[in-house]
């Protein structure tokens, strides 16, 4: 991990107590099972649309470019009939069958390893071999584990669209507001009020992709609140 992404790494942990030790076992669990390297991810292209599950996510239609979906957002997708082409998620906003179905219909998936998801990797190791998956840690690189610089899977979608030769990108679903979408968590029905942790978290994304948007050509929000 270069001085920036420990320093960044730092800064988060500060402010939500993160577990370093417990970032870096699943990170090592994940890892063992990853035979894919982040050189191996197929080019998105030039544009790319990139899907957060902010509450203005349903506003979106459609537009030029791959698709790059953070985590429940394929849900949405994929009830409107449209595969997305790439999937980044650390598994809380999607189950174990539905993320088997994403890749057999050709979906990419990119599987983030930290602290709270162990058992969540266990249980997907569990329903489908990962070997033919991404995997990404917020900590040290190990094995085919790829460390983006990103800590929701929000903006390590923006950077993961970069990393794979995106140079215009329209954001949808990207509020950085107090609602959580529905889209956001499997047992979620209805638009919510987010936590101050969720709060924090967004405001960590919204700097991580402010601190980023200089390395695309042109970078296009599209939402209502």
């Amino acid at each position: 991990m270069n001085s920036k992404l420990k320093s960044r790494y730092a800064w988060i942990s500060r402010l939500l107590d993160l577990d370093f030790s417990a970032d870096f076992l699943a990170s090592k669990y994940l890892s063992e099972r990853i035979e894919m390297s982040i050189d191996d991810l197929p080019s998105i292209g030039k544009r790319a649309i990139v899907l957060g599950a902010g509450p203005s996510l349903e506003e979106f239609r459609g537009g030029k470019g791959k698709i790059v979906a953070s985590d429940g957002s394929a849900k949405f997708l994929m009830e409107r009939g449209r595969v997305p082409d790439l999937v980044i998620t650390d598994l809380d906003g999607l189950t174990p069958r539905f993320i088997r179905s994403l890749f057999e219909k050709g979906s990419e998936i990119v599987i983030h390893a930290h602290g709270d998801n162990l058992n969540r990797i266990k249980d997907l190791s569990k329903e489908i071999d990962l070997s033919n998956f991404f995997g990404t840690t917020q900590v040290l690189e190990m094995g085919n584990l790829f460390n983006p610089g990103g800590f929701t899977d929000g903006d390590r979608a923006f950077l993961i669209s970069l990393e794979s030769g995106a140079e215009i990108i329209e954001m949808f679903g990207m509020d950085f507001g107090s609602i959580v979408g529905k889209y956001s968590k499997p047992w979620i029905r209805r638009e919510t009020r987010a936590s101050e942790r969720k709060m924090k978290k967004l405001k960590i994304a919204k700097k991580i992709i402010n601190d980023n948007l200089w390395r695309a050509k042109s970078v296009h929000f599209r939402r209502s609140r």
